[in-house]
Parts: C-alpha cells; structure tokens; sequence
C-alpha cells in the first residue's frame, strides 16, 4: 500500500548546528509516508552537517541546484537550531521560502526554524 505521500518532494532545509531531532525524525517519518526527501544545503550536495548534539546528516543537494521559486518542491521544512542563522544569510533559501508560502504550498518551521 502507497504511502499518503507518494510522489510529492519533500525539502528539508539543513545547515551546520541544526536541531538533531528537528531534522531526523521529518526525515524519517516522511519517507515512512511514501515522500521523496531531499535534504538542501547552503553548501556543495553531499556536505556532512553536524547538528547540535553531533548526529550527522549529509545534503543531496545544493540549495542552488533548486528552483528559485519552489517549483521542484510539494513541502519544505525549515528545522531549528542554530541553522535558521545560517539559513536566512542565503538569497536562494529567503526566495524558495517566499516562492512556496505564495504558491500556498505546506512550509513548516519548527522551533527557530
């Protein structure tokens, strides 16, 4: 049986000193639900960011490799942390964030986020 999330994409946000769990358990629960997950960063894809308590996540991709606006994505979550820190300092991740709350697509901030 699909998941309820079958075929949409899914971004997560990511940068270093992220909250650990604010990142691993979306991931992990929307790939359950069936979601392709790509997890972008500010940095080349395939970076190892540490979060604040040291669980590493690595990105697949680069925040520049996506679509100004959001268009690639159906979902975005923006973890806490120290990252929303780094995050805000990127032309490219302001713009997706703007482009996808006016398509009204989900963008779910948690915490700092």
């Amino acid at each position: 049986m699909p998941g309820r999330l079958a075929q949409k994409t899914i971004g997560i946000f990511i940068d270093f000193q992220f909250e650990d769990l604010e990142v691993m358990y979306p991931k992990i629960r929307l790939e359950e639900e069936g979601a392709n997950v790509i997890v972008i960063g500010a940095h080349p894809a395939g970076m190892k960011y540490a979060g604040k308590h040291g669980y590493p996540c690595k990105s697949s991709k680069q925040v520049d490799e996506m679509a100004a606006d959001g268009a690639d994505l159906d979902g975005l979550v923006l973890p806490g942390g120290f990252a929303p820190d780094y995050m805000r300092r990127s032309p490219r991740m302001l713009s997706i964030i703007s482009g996808m709350v006016a398509a009204q697509k989900p963008v779910a901030a948690i915490c700092h986020g």
